[in-house]
């Protein structure tokens, strides 16, 4: 396992390229304000219902949930597929904690999936060996804005009728398969917090096409409310709701999306165009008829180079430039070792990914001088 890199001082100015920043250029100010002035500025009002048919719009239709972020719409979406103690998930080693943490919080058991030889998202040949009478549901991850193999996912799942809960929260508006990632499985989650393509600050959302489904994650996001009736709780619930004033940030954000997609596409050509033609970075092998999402310019070094991912990362810092390692497989976290081990590949990801500053407001030229700094790291400390 790497060590974990010192965090920078916080005597320290922010990032002069921090590895993401929020940009609000649209009518985000104008509807946020709205809520201020009308006094609608809590879990109820017309930029919620606004923000939610404009998603599913997006999506193809469907049924779509406002919450609070998107851990939570893990939480409502295990919850509302009746997933309970002893039952068991498969979800992939390899993902942020927050993927993994509902299913521990519903005294249910996370089965951990390893990665896939080319990439770093779950490996679907190994589903068989995994699963057992146990197993109630599988909880992809797209990490890092690659949708995994869905078609092979959903194959398997589909034979041995289990719901596919799809985390889609750094993957909004990739595709697999011709279709948007969340849109595949059961239910998709989405995540806005302040690092995403979309943001709310805080917030998510869940889409099924199942209508009594998103009923029922409506049922547990409101305190186990019935919404037809004051204050009668059949079930016991969260309170998971997303406000009408992150709504209409997100609405507002919504209005620019395709805006938005197009500049961090252009971030990503500027990398790729100094970093593609180098022999120091191993090629993700993305599955067949899927359209990544550029969330973060995701890198992993190649395994023939002698450095340690960790040198870069904390050589940029230094320069002011933010890089952030991948994240630990999640058996090596101390809450969650009891669930598994990681396997050689998902130590290789691990140990080897990094992601770099991406967001709508960097310049072509800023991404060429980034780049610039990452390979002249590499090649200093490679000497």
């Amino acid at each position: 396992m790497n060590p974990p890199i010192p965090p920078r001082p916080s005597s320290n100015p922010p990032f002069r390229f921090p590895v993401a920043r929020p940009v609000f250029r649209g009518r985000e100010r104008e509807y946020v304000m709205d809520c201020l002035e009308s006094g609608w500025v809590s879990s109820a009002g017309r930029y919620l219902m606004r923000f939610e048919e404009s998603f599913a719009r997006r999506h193809g239709g469907g049924y779509t949930v406002c919450v609070a972020n998107g851990t939570v719409a893990l939480d409502l979406a295990l919850k509302a597929l009746g997933i309970g103690p002893g039952d068991e998930v498969i979800v992939p080693n390899l993902t942020f904690a927050g993927s993994v943490s509902p299913i521990v919080r519903l005294h249910a058991r996370p089965v951990l999936a390893p990665c896939s030889p080319g990439i770093w998202n779950l490996d679907a040949n190994a589903l068989e060996g995994l699963a057992s009478p146990r197993t109630k549901a599988i909880l992809v991850v797209h990490l890092y804005g690659v949708p995994c193999d869905m078609e092979a996912v959903m194959n398997f799942a589909t034979e041995r009728k289990l719901p596919v809960i799809e985390d889609c929260a750094e993957a909004l508006c990739a595709e697999a398969g011709g279709k948007p990632v969340g849109t595949l499985g059961t239910v998709g989650c989405f995540s806005f917090y302040g690092n995403k393509v979309l943001t709310t600050g805080e917030g998510g959302m869940c889409w099924t096409r199942d209508s009594e489904l998103a009923g029922r994650i409506r049922l547990y996001r409101d305190h186990g409310k019935l919404q037809r009736e004051d204050y009668f709780h059949p079930v016991a619930g969260y309170n998971g709701r997303m406000t009408n004033m992150q709504a209409a940030l997100g609405y507002g954000q919504f209005e620019r999306l395709d805006e938005m997609l197009a500049a961090r596409e252009r971030v990503h050509a500027s990398y790729a165009r100094s970093f593609d033609a180098t022999p120091y970075f191993q090629k993700p092998e993305v599955p067949p008829r899927t359209r990544p999402v550029t969330w973060l310019e995701t890198r992993v070094l190649a395994s023939n180079l002698k450095i340690e991912r960790n040198e870069i990362v904390t050589a940029l810092r230094a320069e002011s430039i933010e890089c952030r390692p991948f994240f630990y497989p999640v058996s090596d976290l101390p809450p969650y070792a009891a669930f598994g081990k990681a396997t050689e590949r998902d130590r290789y990801f691990s140990s080897r990914g990094f992601n770099l500053p991406t967001y709508e407001s960097l310049s072509e030229e800023d991404a060429v001088f980034i780049a610039s700094r990452v390979l002249h790291h590499i090649e200093r400390l490679g000497k």
